[in-house]
């Protein structure tokens, strides 16, 4: 599911002595396509969400939220995971961190504001209106010669 190519890995003979062992094998293998079909259909097959899934079982919140409200993440878990773990402190987790880009975005536009009425006010002395002139540096500033010209 989270590769561009068909992979397919053989298991081990312990390994499948361990799963053919199971008595609820065959019904674990038939839910298990509708899981992922499910997980599919909500959007959630791919590396992203794996992850978010994985930093919220880790209890790694913080990391969590800031995929979830910054780049729209859902994690590929199910909705009692994600409610236990709204409950254990990834709703704060959400609001800290949805009010941090709210903040900031103000902060930008207040910022972007403040950039234009300094622009439209222009400079208040004589030395900030001429800070850097490209076109005059030493070797072609005649001016301060003042009528020494060399002559012949």
């Amino acid at each position: 599911m989270y590769s561009k190519y068909k992979v397919t890995v053989s298991l081990s003979t312990k390994m499948q002595d361990y799963l053919q062992s199971s008595p609820e094998l065959a019904s674990a293998m038939a839910r298990q396509s509708i899981i992922l079909n499910n997980i599919i259909a909500k959007g959630q097959d791919n590396l992203k969400s794996l992850w978010m899934g994985h930093l919220m079982d880790r209890g790694l919140y913080k990391q969590a939220a800031y995929s979830y409200v910054l780049e729209g993440v859902l994690p590929n878990l199910p909705s009692e995971l994600v409610e236990h773990h709204m409950a254990n402190g990834f709703k704060e987790a959400l609001v800290a961190v949805a009010t941090e880009r709210d903040r900031r975005a103000q902060a930008r536009m207040l910022q972007t504001g403040w950039n234009a009425l300094d622009t439209l006010m222009g400079p208040t002395t004589s030395q900030e209106e001429e800070a850097y002139n490209g076109f005059r540096d030493e070797l072609t500033d005649y001016s301060k010669y003042k009528g020494n010209w060399f002559s012949m």
